[in-house]
């Protein structure tokens, strides 16, 4: 028997399919208690010497969140490490504040970093979720940074901001989605056009005999870089694969991005069409739901709206794709 532990966001909806054909179990993960807060603070805290209020402050800040507590902490190690200020116009006046959201502490903590190892951590962001090594550290000498990037990358494990795969060491992910994109936010989006056009330039060169395995990925940075042309080719290579092998969460996430890259060129007729013709039957024909979540739902509606289209016709494209939940809660 094989067990596969998951975690995903709560806005994510796990396919009817897969919950059909195996022993799915799911199971929400609550906030912690004050207790349990209370255990996981002291218990990684042992060496530092923290007064009550400050543990109380950050009881009420992280909201049960572990997440909040340990990036806390770590951000709190990290004065005793780098010489740098933390920059207090990102909200945060010194390391000993309790911060009040989780992006001002990540934030918080990317600052603390060396300048050449924020840099390489946003150069990670470009590239997705996850990255391999080959590929940042091509990027890297792209740039004209330094050849060998073995030093910093595992500095960044051991800071906790990226973890390797087990048993593919070149193979690298974020710690959490937060960190991924917040460190992304930070970039100039003038400089995202540019990173991203690099990375597609260098999976062209160096992985040109597995570019299959590229095409999604090769889109998206084409399309962010604004090579439109190049965008769409591959991403209707992807898609043609993926009706190939019938690969319907591939179908479907292709014509999404197919979707995306129209509206990105401004040919938002393409795009409404997209939007009011295929994607709702289309959602239901992959899922085998008969109603949209609610991200869907208010998504499709601001497609419709910012394209001129009336609340009339909207309930009237529920109804035509038999679509029982439809956008009356959002009307």
């Amino acid at each position: 028997q094989l067990i596969i532990l998951s975690t995903y966001r709560q806005e994510y909806t796990v396919p009817t399919k897969l919950k059909d054909e195996v022993n799915f179990l799911e199971i929400n993960l609550q906030p912690l208690k004050k207790e349990d807060s209370i255990f996981l603070i002291k218990n990684k805290t042992k060496d530092l010497s923290l007064d009550e209020k400050t543990i109380n402050d950050l009881i009420v800040k992280s909201k049960g969140n572990p997440f909040f507590i340990e990036e806390w902490l770590a951000l709190l190690r990290e004065k005793y490490k780098y010489s740098e200020a933390i920059d207090e116009s990102r909200g945060i006046k010194n390391v000993y504040e309790v911060p009040r959201s989780i992006n001002a502490l990540i934030l918080a903590r990317i600052d603390s970093l060396e300048n050449t190892l924020k840099l390489l951590l946003q150069k990670a962001t470009i590239i997705g979720e996850d990255f391999f090594i080959q590929i940042l550290s091509k990027l890297e000498k792209k740039l004209g940074g330094a050849d060998n990037i073995d030093k910093p990358v595992n500095i960044l494990e051991n800071e906790d901001f990226i973890h390797h795969y087990i048993n593919q060491l070149d193979h690298y992910k974020f710690k959490h989605m937060l960190t991924r994109d917040v460190a992304y936010s930070t970039i100039l989006i003038s400089n995202k056009v540019l990173l991203h056009k690099a990375v597609a330039e260098i999976i062209e060169e160096y992985f040109s005999d597995k570019l299959d395995t590229f095409y999604f990925d090769l889109a998206i940075h084409y399309d962010i870089s604004k090579d439109y042309d190049k965008a769409l080719e591959y991403i209707n290579s992807a898609l043609s694969i993926a009706e190939t092998i019938n690969d319907k969460s591939i179908i479907g996430t292709s014509l999404s991005e197919i979707g995306w890259i129209y509206s990105d060129m401004g040919d938002y007729e393409w795009f409404f069409t997209l939007a009011t013709e295929n994607f709702p039957a289309l959602y239901i024909a992959l899922t085998g739901k008969t109603e949209l979540p609610d991200d869907v739902a208010v998504g499709l509606k601001q497609y419709f709206l910012e394209n001129g289209a009336t609340v009339t016709q909207l309930k009237e494209v529920c109804e035509a794709n038999d679509i029982e939940y439809g956008f009356t809660n959002y009307m």
